[in-house]
């Protein structure tokens, strides 16, 4: 499964010398995160590629999926049950429990071994790659007295304050993006009512979507569940987040504790008590907000409108579903329905670019490799969060699965100086760079968090409950737990502004390849501010976890939304010698508390001795979940 990249921790689980280690590969030329071992983490699913039935010399006499797949696991001594058949003709299956490492990777290589079988992966499950610090010391931002700084700084022309802005204002005189170039989101939903959105039909920015998330069970004749996906029902038309929040009865009570309990093999738990992300909402907001219309906030994308595709349920995702949902985005056939879900329909709105804020730490699959490249053949250019991870997911920070995917713009984040954020990965893999959010202090107020449209409720959004998130976001209660405030974090937002960048390029001019697009963003960036005192990456400063990158590490620089659209435009210049405006004078706050004075919170991860209790629970902030994937 598959978690966003967003507001997790992604757990230390490696031990210092695994992370050195893996430090230490990345920075071997052409490395690749393939190449690195990688613990695989839990899932109770497979997906497996039959070789026609033609070409086999043991033939079955009945050769649908289920057989074949009921033959297999008799000659495998494993117990698999077929799930449903991806867009591709592949299976998904289910194993009669939860395995992970090397029990794992020992039955995948089992299965690989047989000549009926011709691809096989883990149908992993991935999460949302934003990253919201769980640390009461990250507070309101209402002591900003320009505002500026505590809104949405990342879309300004660059200055010595914000280094890492991507100059999005510039871009908008040359382009403001097109109906014409949809966007699609692989995520957790959307908020269709939510007023910056909206749908298209209503004037808003909203293309009507599909959910992709099935049953939890759907083997046999039922009766199915439907806790991961939650909303009673399997694959359907409507792509609203109905809420993704795990409470203290879905890890205790028999039926859901099947799906959402468990732990690792570091003995963490699988799901965690968290409020509902409105993930979806937050991301598309990013990309194709309602902009000049006097409300809220405004989308890089302009006139962009946002494709939702539902793939990441309540917390986490399958592979499975995420492939389906790419394929179904870029209008591919998805004609293999579950049991409970009617034939999905081929997206009348294909789109352009296909953006997925999730990832878990593992390797590319050949099933992301191959529906990418098909991707990219069509000219559909697929961007991804670059992950949380860094330091916390017992993978050293190495860019997450699928954005270490051939073929992927992968991004990672920058702090508003230009350095990398210490929670973002990173590594050859990455393609270039853009603002994730960050903190500057300790104390309130908190500078340069992203601002996004979401919704304030825990559970099942409410229309009271339509807001933006910021540096004022306050502290929750949820089922005996608290939640800090602070602001929004992550490469989950990073990943957007890039995908919203290549829309404004596309509105320029459509006949531009995937190739182009990517050789355009890379030749058109700024460069990475010179290290000065901040450690070069993987290095990183002992207080703030940050590090100077580079070229080998954070990829070719840091966004330029101008730079880029000009490209587009056949008129490539230098973006830096854009003029700089007079910096914005930062409004006095706090000074920083003294290390010594800060008590650590109980927490299950680990870290480094030298790293800051609170930079710990921030890179904590970003969990991949059993086997799948979360939001980044």
């Amino acid at each position: 499964m598959r978690r966003s990249q967003r507001s997790g921790t992604k757990r230390c689980v490696g031990a210092i010398a695994q992370a050195a280690l893996a430090f230490a590969l990345l920075q071997l030329p052409g490395a690749h995160a393939a190449e690195m071992v990688r613990a695989e983490p839990p899932t109770d699913r497979v997906l497996i590629k039959l070789r026609d039935a033609a070409a086999i010399p043991r033939a079955l006499s009945s050769p649908s999926a289920g057989d074949r797949i009921e033959a297999l696991s008799i000659r495998k001594v494993t117990s698999m049950r077929y799930v449903r058949t991806l867009y591709s003709g592949a299976v998904t299956v289910r194993l009669d429990g939860w395995k992970q490492g090397t029990e794992l990777t020992g039955l995948v290589s089992r299965l690989a071994s047989d000549p009926d079988v011709e691809m096989v992966a883990p149908d992993r499950l991935k999460r949302v790659q934003n990253t919201v610090p769980n640390d009461p010391r990250y507070g309101a931002n209402d002591a900003d007295p320009t505002a500026a700084l505590t809104q949405q700084w990342y879309l300004m022309t660059p200055n010595a304050t914000v280094v890492s802005a991507i100059n999005a204002e510039q871009a908008w005189d040359l382009s403001r993006g097109a109906a014409s170039v949809p966007v699609a989101i692989v995520d957790t939903g959307v908020l269709f009512r939510h007023p910056d959105l909206g749908t298209v039909a209503g004037g808003g920015k909203l293309l009507p979507g599909y959910d992709m998330i099935g049953p939890d069970n759907p083997t046999g004749s039922g009766p199915y569940t439907f806790y991961l996906g939650n909303v009673g029902m399997g694959r359907n038309a409507d792509a609203t987040d109905p809420g993704d929040w795990i409470n203290t009865a879905d890890l205790t009570n028999p039926a859901t504790k099947a799906v959402f309990g468990g732990n690792d093999a570091a003995g963490n738990p699988l799901c965690s008590v968290v409020p509902s992300s409105w993930h979806g909402t937050e991301v598309a907001a990013v990309i194709g907000a309602s902009t000049n219309d006097g409300i809220g906030v405004a989308g890089v994308g302009w006139d962009a409108p946002v494709v939702p595709v539902r793939a990441l349920g309540k917390c986490a995702g399958y592979d499975s579903d995420i492939l389906d949902g790419m394929a179904w985005a870029a209008g591919l056939p998805v004609s293999f329905p579950d049991p409970t879900s009617p034939t999905v329909p081929v997206n009348p709105h294909p789109a352009r670019i296909v953006n997925l804020s999730l990832g878990s730490p593992t390797t590319c699959s050949s099933f992301y490799s191959q529906l990418i490249g098909q991707l990219t053949g069509l000219n559909v250019v697929v961007v991804a969060a670059a992950g949380n991870g860094s330091g916390t997911d017992g993978a050293g920070g190495m860019v997450s699965e699928p954005a270490n995917c051939p073929g992927v713009i992968a991004v990672a984040a920058l702090r508003n100086t230009g350095t990398k954020v210490a929670f973002s990965n990173f590594g050859p893999e990455v393609t270039l760079s853009a603002p994730g959010g960050n903190c500057v202090n300790l104390q309130p107020p908190c500078l340069y968090s992203i601002v996004t449209s979401s919704n304030t409720a825990t559970e099942g959004a409410t229309d009271a409950g339509m807001t933006y998130v910021d540096g004022n976001k306050g502290a929750v209660m949820y089922s005996g737990k608290t939640f800090a405030g602070g602001g929004e974090f992550g490469t989950s937002f990073s990943a957007p502004m890039v995908s919203g960048v290549i829309a404004l390029m596309l509105a320029a001019n459509p006949n531009l390849t995937a190739a182009e697009v990517v050789s355009m963003l890379t030749t058109s960036v700024r460069p990475f501010p010179p290290a000065g005192a901040v450690p070069v990456c993987p290095g990183t400063d002992p207080v703030t976890g940050e590090c100077s990158c580079t070229t080998a590490t954070c990829g070719a620089g840091m966004l330029d939304a101008y730079a880029a659209v000009l490209a587009a435009m056949g008129n490539p210049a230098s973006p830096t010698v854009l003029p700089a405006p007079t910096p914005i004078a930062a409004p006095v706050i706090p000074p920083l508390v003294a290390e010594a004075t800060l008590t650590p919170p109980s927490t299950s991860g680990g870290g480094g001795a030298a790293a800051p209790w609170w930079i710990l629970t921030l890179l904590a902030a970003g969990v991949v979940r059993v086997s799948g994937e979360r939001a980044a």
